[in-house]
């Protein structure tokens, strides 16, 4: 057994209690101990990953907690009035989010629980890590932001914002590769945008600090072919985290954060 289970349990447990106590679920109803056996991360590496504000969250089985109408109330209150109709040839937003959920649930995803700030236009200057967003150095990330060498914008480099697909290729491979030499990365698992419904969840349940600020988020789904689906996701309000929109082909990035996540590789491989 690797030496981290009881440790990395310790954190876990009450977050799974969480869970339970969110869905009604009783005491016998264990969900946590096959997901964290198939997680072989060393104690060192979880310590690492704090300095990144990577936290370790367990998703619930469907077999517990499917993804129907129940769900959805609880967790989309204040979801859109065209959650569920498809687009001209594409699935719907709510299609979308099942097949997200799916690929995540009975698992344990590592997710960044970075604060996002409240993104202003005018300045487009805003960092990650404290809710206005005026010190780039609170951002654990601003490093790589730094080592890929990324304008993004005309007047300010190494923000979260105003990025183009292009250059979130650029720095998601420079992170991936920094972390893949340094053992950053479990076995099984690949680095990634956070999932649509693992923001929802964690932030909902555990992070409502998220959605003080309008700001919103990339996030993505790949689907069967490895095609990614983007998506914006955020806040109607305090304490919500139902928005969710499908991006265009060609989208604009500019008002989007983005926050990183580590999620079992089922899905092909993609970078941030």
């Amino acid at each position: 057994m690797p030496p981290t289970r009881t440790s990395l349990r310790d954190e876990l447990e009450p977050r799974a209690q969480a869970i339970r106590d969110t869905f009604g679920l009783g005491p016998r109803e264990e969900f946590l101990a096959g997901p964290l056996e198939r997680l072989d991360i060393a104690d060192a590496v979880v310590e690492r990953l704090r300095a990144f504000n990577i936290e370790w969250h367990v998703i619930p089985p469907a077999s517990l907690v499917p993804f129907d109408n129940a769900y959805l109330t609880t967790m989309y209150p204040l979801r859109s009035v065209d959650f569920l109709e498809p687009a001209y040839e594409r699935p719907s937003v709510h299609d979308i989010l099942s097949a997200a959920h799916r690929a995540i649930q009975g698992t344990i995803v590592g997710v960044e629980t970075t604060q996002k700030p409240v993104y202003r236009q005018e300045s487009c200057q805003q960092f990650y890590g404290t809710t206005y967003g005026l010190d780039p150095t609170c951002d654990p990330f601003a490093p790589y932001l730094q080592r890929a060498g990324l304008k993004s914008g005309p007047r300010f480099i190494n923000s979260r914002f105003c990025h183009t697909p292009a250059s979130l290729r650029t720095l998601g491979e420079a992170i991936h590769a920094d972390w893949a030499e340094l053992g950053l990365i479990p076995a099984g698992y690949r680095f990634s945008v956070c999932p649509p419904t693992a923001f929802n969840l964690i932030g909902r349940l555990f992070h409502r600090e998220w959605s003080e600020t309008p700001t919103l988020e990339l996030s993505a789904h790949f689907d069967g072919q490895g095609n990614a689906i983007g998506l914006s996701v955020g806040s109607n309000q305090p304490g919500d985290f139902s928005y969710v929109r499908r991006l265009e082909m060609d989208p604009d990035l500019t008002l989007l954060g983005f926050r990183i996540a580590l999620v079992p590789a089922g899905e092909p491989s993609r970078s941030a």
